[in-house]
């Protein structure tokens, strides 16, 4: 049973912070204020003693003229009085006056003075609360609110100087605040010559990918006689043989299914592949396992175009294949930031009136970050999410992968009777148990000598969660438990992790095998008498089902998940899997540690694994999925041609 609606609703959009947040916040800048003050007021009482000590004159001692006192003290306190009275946002004015009157009671004193003012500490003074330093160190320490404000306070006053402006948009970037970087980076343009029109112009492209355009194919609509009812045209953002990983694996299998269930799959890859992979090392027209795939070129600059050019020229490029390929239904899939591939596909519907079918296959609107907290708490989320919605129900079905997935977008507004399940999957032939001398011969090449948990992922992202898996060996190591931890695949995070694992004292207990061909994945698997996929609570993560469980079922591998919704409906705990409580050390060593220790449990939850994928969860199972949403979405496309056309009718009569 799954309940519709969001277990995490996201939160509210910053710009709309209630006054109790801004006024807390503004408390802990006056704090700050106060305390600069403090420090500047201990300034000055330094100079007065000194002027104090230094009052009069002695007789034969060295004379200091006015003119050289006047350099010294400007030299201590002068720079940031003049800062003060340009920047009166960042301190109030009893500040400045403050510093103004230790130099005007200096000057007064008298001419002649003592050796010992002359050597009296005369570094420049400096304060963080002058100029734009208030916003730079907000953005430096992550106090996204209070740097607001700041930049706020500030701009009236230095609203046409560079570094200002330079500092506010650094600030927007970091939280997220598209329109506010693109209105600074105008600013810059009229103050700055350094800053070019072009990066300008890609902050603009990105803003406008973000408001809900779509790319336009002028002229009259085209009717398009398809070739043949089974043709299905995909567009993706990257396929075989140039990646293998998580996105060509799904896409691959599921093109050979629709072709095993009767359909002709034709794929469309975005402009850029593959050569920001090979270069110059490929051909228009490719075909894989009898599958055509259409590469779509703009030469070796395509990455220099603002998003919203590139989505255009994506938009023309994929037209002149719809006229040739001639398909009776156009699908795409989530791409690099989740809608972009949609976007264009919207831009064919116009054009051609062919249905469109949107696979959404992950949550894309918080990988704008890596920064946790930030990354659903800003504007670019909230139009990330907006505009996917809007790409969700301009068209005629919406596919995803799980229950938990479906729950999310039906929460989001989503029509339920418009989305199709077409899960991941696997396929048998390449996953098949391991014979025992393979695995025993594996097992010597990695030096694993104790029983085995661990996990098959790329090392990319922290949504995966391998450092749960480290601790726990040295949980287990300190235990005097006898346990490795295998952690299968590579990334930009490897290092970072066996970092980790020295600091941790278990670098003999944590086995790391680098990246490893996708022929050679599923013998990994069985080096594994644990698997675990010990993801956190992130967003993608929550929702989205990964392909890694479905394959060590198919290993014969027991499965342990975080209890994530996406995770809990894989394994349907205790029947196929176990599940601990997500983010949770002591809950995952208890957990693998009663299953390393009951061979028993492991062989049955290994036979429920298999036994599931087997009936409900190969690649082959979803070639009729396709065709079933491949036929609705053709059925609801005609009805809303119908309906647009009857509406349309008495506007037509009227007309002379």
């Amino acid at each position: 049973m799954h309940e519709t609606g969001s277990p995490h609703p996201r939160p509210a959009w910053p710009g709309n912070d209630d006054a109790e947040q801004l006024l807390a916040t503004a408390r802990e800048e006056l704090a700050a204020i106060h305390a600069e003050h403090t420090r500047l007021l201990a300034e000055r009482n330094s100079l007065a003693r000194a002027l104090r000590d230094s009052n009069g004159y002695l007789k034969g001692g060295p004379r200091l003229r006015a003119e050289d006192l006047a350099q010294r003290v400007k030299r201590r306190v002068g720079e940031p009085w003049r800062n003060v009275q340009k920047n009166r946002g960042a301190l109030p004015a009893f500040a400045g006056a403050l510093v103004k009157a230790v130099v005007a009671e200096t000057l007064a004193r008298p001419v002649v003075l003592r050796r010992r003012f002359a050597a009296m500490n005369t570094d420049p003074a400096t304060s963080e609360y002058t100029a734009h330093h208030p916003v730079e160190q907000a953005r430096i320490s992550r106090r996204y609110r209070a740097g607001r404000l700041w930049a706020s306070a500030l701009e009236p006053t230095n609203g046409q100087d560079a570094k200002f402006l330079h500092a506010a948009r650094k600030l927007a970037a970091a939280d997220g605040s598209i329109t506010e970087n693109v209105r600074l980076a105008a600013k810059l343009l009229a103050t700055d010559r350094r800053f070019k029109e072009s990066d300008y112009r890609i902050l603009e492209g990105r803003l406008m990918e973000l408001s809900g355009w779509i790319p336009r194919l002028p002229g009259e609509s085209e009717h398009i006689e398809p070739r043949s009812a089974e043709t299905i045209l995909h567009l993706v953002k990257e396929s075989r043989p140039y990646h293998s990983n998580g996105f060509t694996s799904r896409s691959h299998n599921n093109f050979v299914a629709e072709a095993q269930a009767g359909l002709e799959p034709v794929i469309v890859t975005e402009p850029g592949f593959p050569r920001d992979v090979v270069g110059e090392s490929f051909e228009p027209l490719e075909v894989i396992d009898g599958i055509e795939h259409h590469r779509l070129d703009l030469g070796p600059h395509h990455t220099d175009l603002p998003v919203n050019q590139w989505l255009q020229d994506f938009a023309w490029l994929a037209a002149d294949k719809v006229r040739d390929i001639r398909p009776a239904v156009i699908h795409v899939s989530s791409g690099r930031r989740g809608y972009e591939t949609a976007l264009v596909g919207l831009a064919l519907q116009e054009k051609f009136d062919v249905p469109l079918v949107y696979e959404v296959r992950s949550f894309f609107e918080a990988t704008w970050t890596s920064e946790t907290g930030v990354d659903v708490e800003s504007e670019t989320y909230w139009l990330r999410c907006a505009v996917e919605e809007m790409c969700m129900r301009r068209a005629d079905r919406i596919l995803t992968l799980g229950h938990a997935m479906r729950d999310e977008l039906i929460s989001r507004g989503i029509d339920a009777e418009k989305i199709e399940l077409v899960p991941n999957a696997v396929d048998l032939a390449r996953f098949q148990p391991a014979a025992a001398a393979d695995v025993a011969a594996l097992r010597a090449e990695y030096g694993l000598t104790m029983p085995t948990f661990g996990y098959v992922s790329n090392m990319d992202h922290r949504r995966e969660g391998q450092e749960l898996l480290i601790e726990a060996a040295a949980r287990m190591k300190e235990n005097g438990q006898q346990a490795q931890c295998v952690l299968v695949g590579g990334g930009t995070r490897v290092e970072e992790l066996k970092a980790l694992a020295a600091e941790r004292g278990v670098s003999d207990r944590v086995i790391f095998t680098g990246p490893v061909d996708h022929h050679s994945i599923a013998g990994h698997y069985a080096l594994i008498d644990v698997f675990v996929v010990p993801r956190i609570r992130e967003r993608a993560a929550i929702y989205v089902t990964p392909l890694k469980p479905f394959e060590a079922m198919a290993m014969m591998r027991p499965v342990v998940v975080s209890d994530l919704p996406a995770l809990v409906e894989v394994v349907d705990p205790p029947h196929r899997g176990r599940a601990f409580a997500a983010e949770d050390v002591s809950s995952l060593v208890s957990t693998v540690t009663e299953l390393l220790h009951d061979e028993q449990a492991r062989a049955a939850l290994a036979d429920a694994g298999r036994a599931w994928v087997e009936a409900s969860r190969q690649w082959k199972h979803n070639g009729e999925r396709y065709r079933q949403a491949f036929a609705h979405a053709t059925a609801h496309r005609r009805a809303a041609t119908a309906e647009n056309a009857n509406s349309d009718q008495p506007q037509r009569e009227q007309q002379p």
